[in-house]
């Protein structure tokens, strides 16, 4: 997750912006799971309102379920910690750098450096899903979060698989969710088809622009 890294940033100094359930569905994954310190999910204003932009694209009666947003870095690091420690102890034979390069794949590592801060310590990047009109997670091939090495949070995991039904919901699925973010100027991190960013380094890199337009809201 680090091929972003010599993007520059120029932050516009927007402030975090306290997310509703009269906006969206929430569910505050890592304090239910004893990770974060509160359950309240912050972001950006502007993605808070291109998150509104892109609700209007859905299917009637159809909302965004928010898992996460603003991270601090002490959670960022018992995220990773905790998922460098199970490969550790899963996969003995596998030095600190197959270590440190799988783990990211799944969790970006705290950064402390201001130049390259972690993506959800910007406050740009959100981890979500779709729900219908009863409430009820579409089926998109994994829960959130899931971080197997088979692979199936990668956002095309199930392209091709044309032959079997369900794969093919988890798709389109999928898609329906990577349309409407990116419709509003989103851009998708590929291996985990839950989480999108607006003006970090990621959503610079991918677009092509110059700079990123938010930097670590924790660290000056």
């Amino acid at each position: 997750m680090t091929y972003y890294k010599k993007i520059g940033i120029e932050d516009n100094g927007e402030t975090l912006t306290l997310l509703t359930a009269d906006d969206f569905a929430l569910e505050s994954f890592y304090f239910d799971k004893g990770i974060a310190p509160t359950p309240e999910i912050s972001l950006r204003e502007s993605v808070v309102e291109k998150l509104k932009e892109a609700k209007k694209l859905l299917p009637k009666g159809y909302d965004f379920k928010i898992f996460d947003g603003y991270r601090l870095l002490e959670t960022q690091k018992q995220l990773f910690d905790g998922l460098y420690n199970y490969y550790r102890t899963h996969n003995p034979n596998w030095n600190k750098a197959t270590l440190g390069e799988k783990t990211e794949i799944f969790v970006a590592a705290p950064r402390y450096d201001i130049t390259h801060p972690s993506p959800h310590n910007t406050g740009g990047a959100v981890d979500l899903t779709i729900v219908d009109e009863k409430g009820e997670e579409l089926p998109m091939g994994t829960v959130f979060d899931e971080f197997s090495e088979r692979g199936a949070a990668f956002t095309d995991h199930f392209l091709g698989e044309s032959e079997n039904h369900d794969n093919r919901e988890f798709h389109k699925n999928r898609m329906l969710l990577k349309k409407v973010l990116e419709a509003v100027g989103f851009v998708n991190y590929e291996n985990e088809w839950w989480h999108y960013s607006y003006g970090d380094q990621m959503w610079a890199f991918q677009k092509g622009v110059d700079y990123a337009i938010y930097g670590s809201v924790e660290l000056t």
